[in-house]
């Protein structure tokens, strides 16, 4: 079986090169109003055969909140991610989906999706436009039929003329999903207090938040040898021993590699203190349970990630480490309302 999920830095020597952007896809820059690029980052590149407008992104945001998308009109994107918690899960241990059906993995993230091409834990979509289109009808999701979609958004006026002005053309199931892409990719966050101070305000950490950033890049708790770049993550696949039991084999399902049985993306940690709980299963809800578990060298399970031992920090060391990941807010991001849910009167 083959989970299906949507998804679902410092100093100059702090910050690695962000090549894994746009993971060597075809694209073109886009010069769009609706984005707005945070101070350090790389503009923001688009599919050749989806370039990024305002009027794309402005459908897209409408349609992540409707639940005209799915079956008995109950869900939307934003069930799962959640606005309130920068896009990511509702607080659940695992998402739930149509009828109240259990997935199988905590929900990802959608901040900075679109500075990379893999957007799910294990990894098996590369196609943004793709994994939207295929929750369309994928029955834990929207459990829809196309033609379904295609019969409901023609009949509304408006959707009529959004399509109209994006596309030039009649409410599609594909265009829709080009559309929500196009609005997930101006989901950008990169103005925290961290950034703040790597941008030159030393003033904007405290004596606390520094020695937790220390620590952090220091060899001797390695955080950053894959919470790295602008994002704070490498997008690969790592095991780190946060459970002991063995039926999801993450990255296995897509490579039938066992080097790979266990492994999963690391994920961003911006914003992370709002998108508890952590982990592929949601095992701790609390950022002082995930520094105790990488403190420990996590549990004893197979392809544990060699960088996966016991730490040995003071308590306060662990308080240090947990105020710094805090620093990684972008309250300005959270307070912007061109994310909110759009009223139509």
């Amino acid at each position: 079986m083959k989970f299906q999920f949507i998804l679902i830095s410092l100093f100059a020597i702090c910050i690695i090169s962000c090549k894994e952007t746009v993971n060597d896809i075809s694209h073109k820059e886009q010069n769009f109003d609706y984005m707005m690029v945070p101070q350090g980052f790389p503009p923001v590149a688009s599919p050749v055969d989806n370039p990024t407008t305002n009027d794309k992104a402005e459908l897209g945001k409408r349609l992540f909140y409707d639940q005209i998308l799915s079956k008995n009109r109950t869900l939307s994107c934003e069930s799962c991610h959640r606005r309130s918690t920068a896009f990511c899960s509702t607080g659940d241990q695992i998402s739930i989906g149509f009828n109240s059906e259990l997935t199988e993995r905590n929900v990802l993230s959608l901040i900075n999706v679109s500075y990379t091409t893999n957007y799910t834990w294990d990894g098996h979509g590369s196609k943004l436009e793709d994994m939207i289109y295929n929750d369309f009808t994928f029955p834990l999701f929207f459990d829809n039929d196309t033609n379904v979609i295609t019969d409901r958004l023609n009949a509304d006026s408006l959707y009529v003329s959004q399509f109209k002005k994006a596309f030039g053309d009649k409410p599609k199931p594909y265009l829709a999903a080009n559309a929500m892409a196009s609005f997930l990719r101006t989901i950008i966050s990169g103005n925290s207090p961290f950034d703040k101070y790597r941008n030159g305000d030393k003033s904007a950490l405290n004596a606390q938040e520094i020695r937790g950033m220390n620590l952090f890049f220091s060899d001797k708790v390695n955080c950053a040898k894959c919470h790295t770049g602008l994002h704070f993550t490498d997008y690969k696949y790592h095991n780190t021993a946060t459970s002991t039991h063995y039926f999801d084999k993450g990255r296995w399902f897509v490579t039938n590699d066992d080097k790979d049985r266990g492994k999963f993306r690391t994920s961003t940690l911006r914003n992370v203190a709002l998108t508890y709980p952590y982990f592929h299963d949601g095992v701790y809800r609390t950022l002082e349970q995930v520094v105790d578990n990488y403190n420990k060298g996590g549990n004893l399970f197979i392809n544990r990630d060699t960088l996966m031992r016991p730490l040995n920090l003071t308590f306060y060391e662990k308080a240090d480490l947990v105020a710094f990941l805090k620093s990684l807010t972008d309250s300005v991001f959270m307070k912007d309302a061109r994310f909110d849910k759009p009223i139509y009167k």
